[in-house]
């Protein structure tokens, strides 16, 4: 009865997915990690204009400290915005939009029906453009594509669920973790060191979600 929506939800999903691969292969994963930290911030507003919750002034003020902190790594005007930086900004505004979607179908659609629509939708949206550069996976491509799903398919699970069980201008702000996280393993594995500039945003946009 809400096929709508959920074709709406995942076609914007794919976008913020796509804006988010895209800006991984250009920036470091901690870079995109504070960008993405961004989301929150999209969200407690259309949460306001949409979902019509009432959002206190703390929260509008660490809405507005967040974005501040985003503008500190983003440097409009004193660095050129690259197309990674553009990519992961729109994905944060996609994801923002799917999150209040899934605030909506939450009242109505069970958790297993929202991600079963999930994979339905995607498979023939991301068919088409992936033919266009396919190339066949080998054998030593199997576990990395395998963990991905898994993971992926979890993660996707857990945010229904916690949208389910909370407002949607609460639930994203817990996402701050994987800041550090993300900065830990472009470390470990890319040997990526982010400049002072993205710590220095990061912080604000940390304690901005964080209060």
């Amino acid at each position: 009865r809400r096929l709508g929506l959920h074709i709406f939800r995942n076609v914007i999903h794919y976008l913020g997915n796509l804006g988010w691969f895209v800006g991984v292969t250009l920036i470091s994963l901690a870079d995109v990690s504070a960008l993405a930290f961004t989301v929150p911030l999209f969200t407690v507003c259309m949460a306001a204009l949409i979902l019509h919750e009432t959002i206190g002034p703390h929260r509008w003020i660490a809405t507005l400290v967040g974005f501040f902190g985003m503008l500190v790594i983003v440097r409009p005007g004193y660095i050129p915005i690259e197309f990674g930086t553009a990519a992961v900004l729109s994905s944060a505004i996609f994801y923002a939009i799917s999150l209040i979607t899934v605030r909506t179908l939450s009242f109505t659609e069970p958790l297993n029906r929202v991600l079963f629509y999930m994979a339905v939708v995607f498979v023939p949206i991301s068919a088409g453009p992936a033919m266009m550069v396919w190339v066949t996976p080998g054998w030593a491509d199997l576990w990395p594509i395998v963990f991905l799903g898994v993971t992926g398919w979890f993660s996707h699970f857990c945010i229904i669920r916690a949208f389910s069980a909370a407002d949607a201008s609460f639930v994203p702000p817990f996402d701050f973790v994987r800041l550090p996280v993300a900065a830990g393993f472009g470390w470990l594995l890319y040997e990526e060191v982010s400049d002072i500039w993205t710590w220095a945003g990061a912080v604000v946009i940390f304690a901005a979600t964080y209060y």
